[in-house]
């Protein structure tokens, strides 16, 4: 997740809904966005919902590998209890 771009679309605590940024860091517990503004903010996985999204290449049909076909966005919504882990 670290670099992707990310967005708290939900959370039980809810001054960080709405809060928007780049993944610098993901602890056990913890998704850290540092913002537009140049703020980190720690968000508690638990009881948080983020909106990730990522841009993967696209190949040309037919293409030999080497063809640029541009960029694609995916966008996933992943709830952040499941993506706690213990340690």
């Amino acid at each position: 997740m670290v670099g992707s771009v990310a967005s708290v679309v939900a959370c039980k605590a809810p001054s960080f809904c709405g809060c928007e940024g780049i993944v610098v860091r993901d602890t056990a517990r913890t998704i850290v966005l540092v913002t537009r503004k140049d703020d980190l903010v720690t968000v508690p996985k638990k009881g948080a919902v983020f909106a990730v999204e990522a841009r993967t290449p696209v190949r040309e049909k037919g293409g030999s590998g080497g063809s640029d076909g541009g960029e694609r966005r995916v966008r996933a919504v992943l709830e952040g209890d499941s993506l706690m882990r213990s340690g």
